[in-house]
């Protein structure tokens, strides 16, 4: 007779909770890139993204802005160009609710003492 032992599933980790929390936000599956630097950030360590234009840097920046905001910090998210910023600015909004969020760029200014900035 064979005895069964009950089959346990490891629970994933708080950071394995937390990335996954991050990652349904997006319809898309993180690239490993992504899922590494997002690991060093939740680990407190800074990270150099470096990748092709359109290959989702960006998603590594937000998970900056989204941790930060999950310790009651203040996030600065800065963009080469104020196209991106404004692009950003409504992506955040949408994301984190108008009154977190502001953009400052040469030619506006609103909600500056937003907590996503």
């Amino acid at each position: 007779m064979v005895k069964s032992r009950p089959h346990r599933v490891p629970k994933p980790s708080a950071m394995d909770a937390l990335i996954a929390e991050f990652a349904a936000r997006y319809p898309f599956n993180l690239d490993d890139f992504q899922v590494e630097a997002i690991r060093e950030l939740a680990n407190r360590r800074s990270v150099l993204v470096a990748a092709p234009t359109g290959t989702g840097k960006t998603v590594v920046a937000e998970f900056a802005v989204f941790l930060a905001l999950r310790e009651g910090l203040r996030a600065f998210y800065t963009a080469p160009i104020k196209a991106l910023s404004n692009q950003k600015f409504r992506d955040f909004r949408e994301q984190y609710g108008p009154g977190l969020v502001g953009v400052m760029t040469g030619d506006i200014v609103e909600n500056p003492a937003g907590q996503v900035g």
